[in-house]
């Protein structure tokens, strides 16, 4: 997609700065090298003191009225830039053009990285241009013949990041642990995994409902494995279960790995479960967890307001405890991807036991990943600090990207239930056994 703009000199110079330092020798448009550094923004949003410093530096405004530029940019750059410019207007209380944006953007990326931007000495740009190079340095002057084969070159590294690069999906599918042993598995949940595609993928609240191996021959067929394929102890204890299926031609699970835990009322577990599974190109091994915080006792509305909060804090503290159970078991492995519903509140409350910027505990080696917008509830809602995003993923030593909240299912459901409930999750009358929540959806990179 095309993004025009004006531009002020400043910009255009940083950008010709960090072609040059970057793509040494390569023709890149303008769009590539900023989609390239979209890719990483929230490098720079996180490190306050240096994006402040070029929100001021930004704010210095160069004489004329600016050069028009037309930036070709991918759809996930323009979604990364139009986060970015939420979170500094939010943070400086004013409301930014895109330009400045692209403006601030660029200064960020000089000031942390300067000329080792976007590149390491054993990333595929780097490899790919070392090759380039050589092939340059040859005796061949046929500029047809280099041009064909960087072409080459250029598509076999794209095939080889993308071999190692998957999709995963997780969707809360509401059996609300199905304790009249009344429903059934909907088939709407059939036709997204269909339709999406995922390599591998997570349902929290999975029960064995009556349909349940029809479910399996119908969602995974012969095409996923998956992981529990018969009742565990938490069927008898009228608990949640927690599904974990992953494609058979790129994972195979690591014998004797895959668990979960039990829950019952007084041992405050999470829904848990786990397997090491083990990349067939290449052998790599990872933990994939599905998780769900399980809410504990409700508070109590006749209570005094004082009580309330007592209870309320101590709520979130049992949260808390099984997220760092989680983490205890997590740490024996050197790559994990946890994906799963962790019930915390909204945005805007920040207490010290549970909240949205507290998911991995203080642990600075696992990075949270938490798309805009909110999961449960109305798509949109009246402020950022009102809004739910319950649905997470937390992961070590693995890059994820493109993530995102999607409620596209809806629209696969023949049972007519979503246009009586709505697409904003919140009849529970009629969505009993119906997904309330938004599809998480992202991609994976083992490094």
């Amino acid at each position: 997609m095309y993004l025009r703009t004006k531009a002020q000199q400043r910009t255009l110079d940083n950008l010709q700065v960090i072609t040059k330092n970057n793509y040494p020798d390569l023709r890149v448009t303008k769009g590539y090298v900023l989609t390239a550094l979209l890719e990483g923004y929230k490098q720079y949003v996180n490190n306050e003191e240096v994006l402040k410093k070029a929100i001021k530096e930004s704010d210095v405004k160069q004489e004329g009225s600016g050069t028009p530029v037309n930036f070709n940019i991918t759809a996930q750059a323009n979604t990364n830039l139009e986060s970015m410019k939420r979170i500094i207007d939010k943070m400086t209380g004013r409301s930014f053009f895109p330009a400045q944006i692209i403006d601030i953007l660029l200064i960020c990326a000089l000031s942390i990285e300067s000329k080792d931007f976007m590149e390491t000495e054993d990333s595929i740009d780097s490899i790919r241009l070392q090759i380039i190079k050589k092939i340059a340095d040859t005796d061949t002057t046929d500029v047809m013949t280099l041009y064909k084969i960087r072409k080459v070159l250029n598509e076999s590294f794209e095939r080889g990041c993308n071999m190692m690069k998957y999709k995963v999906l997780e969707h809360n599918v509401n059996q609300a642990t199905n304790k009249d042993g009344k429903n059934s598995l909907p088939a709407v949940i059939v036709t997204e995994i269909h339709e999406e595609k995922p390599d591998l993928g997570s349902l929290p609240e999975f029960a064995f409902c009556k349909n349940y191996m029809q479910f399996f021959d119908d969602a995974f067929g012969d095409e996923y494995d998956y992981y529990p394929k018969e009742l565990t102890a938490n069927t008898d204890n009228k608990q949640n279960e927690l599904l974990l299926f992953w494609k058979k031609e790129k994972f195979e699970a690591v014998l004797d790995s895959a668990q979960t835990t039990e829950v019952t009322w007084e041992n405050n577990m999470p829904n848990f479960t786990s397997v090491i599974l083990k990349e067939k190109d290449t052998e790599k091994e990872f933990l994939f967890c599905g998780l769900r915080i399980t809410m504990a006792r409700c508070i109590d509305n006749n209570a005094s307001k004082a009580e309330q909060q007592k209870q309320y804090k101590q709520q979130a503290a049992l949260r808390r405890e099984q997220m760092e159970y989680v983490l205890s078991v997590t740490d024996k492995c050197e790559h994990v991807l946890i994906v799963g519903d962790f019930n915390n509140y909204r945005r805007g409350v920040d207490l010290e036991e549970w909240n949205v910027g507290c998911i991995n505990c203080g642990k600075q080696d696992y990075t949270v990943y938490t798309p805009n917008g909110q999961s449960i509830y109305k798509e949109d809602a009246m402020s950022d600090d009102y809004e739910f995003p319950e649905d997470h993923i937390v992961s070590r030593g693995i890059e994820v990207s493109n993530y995102r909240y999607d409620r596209k299912f809806i629209k696969w459901d023949t049972s007519g239930i979503y246009k009586k409930a709505g697409t904003d999750f919140s009849d529970w009358s009629y969505l009993h056994g119906y997904p309330d929540h938004a599809t998480l959806i992202a991609e994976f990179e083992l490094s």
